[in-house]
């Protein structure tokens, strides 16, 4: 089985909601909710222009969603789909993945400059890492993909040394 429906044409990433519907991040035509049913636009502030929205994940009934070209995160009420706000940071370039952790801290693999970065959910910077080498011979530099559970930190490696590597 696959989806098929003109919302989804370069889909780069998704994050599953409790009730097992799917939000997809596509680079073409933006956000879509994918339920067992249908597909549909998300609803977002039609005020709002991304560029390229590589990311999403969705805590506390918010969307955070990587807009890569315009090198920042938006922050979307889930309902309304209103900009509650949006952040970017001089660490941050060409946000690609994202995810949170189950105190609600962002994670974005910064795709530009081969950076992880942690976020509080205000869009606070906490951390980062990079150029990371877990075995003296891994490293990062292109991160797509990005998952965090009990306190590790997952990164996809697409262009350096191809892995996965755990922080």
């Amino acid at each position: 089985n696959y989806l098929e429906s003109p919302l989804i044409n370069n889909p780069n990433a998704f994050a599953r909601e409790a009730d097992g519907s799917l939000y997809v991040a596509d680079l073409n035509t933006g956000i879509s909710v994918v339920s067992p049913n249908e597909i549909h636009q998300a609803t977002i502030d039609p005020n709002l222009t991304m560029r390229l929205p590589a990311g999403v994940v969705s805590f506390e009934n918010k969307l955070f969603v990587g807009d890569y070209r315009n090198n920042r995160i938006v922050v979307l009420d889930e309902s309304t789909g209103k900009v509650l706000s949006e952040w970017s940071s001089e660490h941050m370039m060409d946000p690609e993945g994202i995810t949170a952790d189950d105190k609600g801290n962002i994670y974005v693999a910064s795709y530009g400059n081969g950076k992880i970065l942690k976020f509080l959910k205000d869009g606070t910077f906490v951390k980062e890492w990079s150029n990371a080498s877990l075995d003296g011979k891994l490293s990062l530099v292109h991160p797509h993909g990005i998952f965090v559970t009990e306190g590790k930190v997952y990164v996809t490696e697409l262009f350096g040394d191809i892995s996965v590597l755990v922080y």
